[in-house]
């Protein structure tokens, strides 16, 4: 089943149901200690996984994921600390964050110093982080519900500019 069916959409581990209303969509997730939680997704993932059969949608090329990593590596750096949340988030956030930045300045792209990492590669360990995110409610269930909630979206965020990046882009005749 896809998701661009208006029904639910089901799939292992902690993310339960997709179910869309309007230009938005809500994601449900059960913490460890069993707990429901909802979270809006932002609509741009919503028109992402519903667009029609034949329209194309403008993909972010490499540069600009470029820069959206960047950014991302400062703020996934700078929030649990403007935030005050405890040291435990703040670590792993921090790690998540170090860890971007590390993959960017190897990636094959137009911001790295070193250009080791395939653009596809760069991708997955995007992915991986997202769903590291997502899972927040089942790795932190003992954290505040607004902590957790945000580390959803942050998740929910870097899937959609994931699924709205470009992965063939070339840079300088590579990839």
């Amino acid at each position: 089943m896809g998701l661009r069916d208006k029904s639910s959409w089901a799939r292992e581990g902690n993310l339960h149901r997709i179910s869309e209303h309007g230009v938005r969509c809500t994601v449900k997730i059960t913490g460890r200690s069993g707990h429901d939680h909802q979270v809006l997704c932002p609509g741009i993932l919503t028109a992402c996984i519903s667009k029609e059969k034949g329209e194309k949608m403008q993909k972010i090329n490499s540069d600009t994921h470029g820069w959206i990593d960047y950014i991302a590596s400062g703020a996934l750096l700078a929030l649990p600390r403007l935030a005050h949340w405890p040291t435990r988030i703040t670590n792993v956030m921090s790690a998540v964050g170090l860890a971007t930045l590390g993959v960017s300045l190897m990636t094959r792209y137009e911001h790295s110093l070193v250009k080791i990492i395939p653009f596809k590669a760069h991708l997955t360990t995007d992915v991986m982080q997202a769903l590291l995110f997502i899972a927040a409610p089942a790795l932190f269930a003992d954290e505040k519900g607004t902590i957790t909630r945000t580390m959803v979206g942050l998740g929910l965020a870097e899937l959609t500019i994931v699924a709205m990046t470009n992965p063939d882009a070339k840079l300088n005749g590579q990839r």
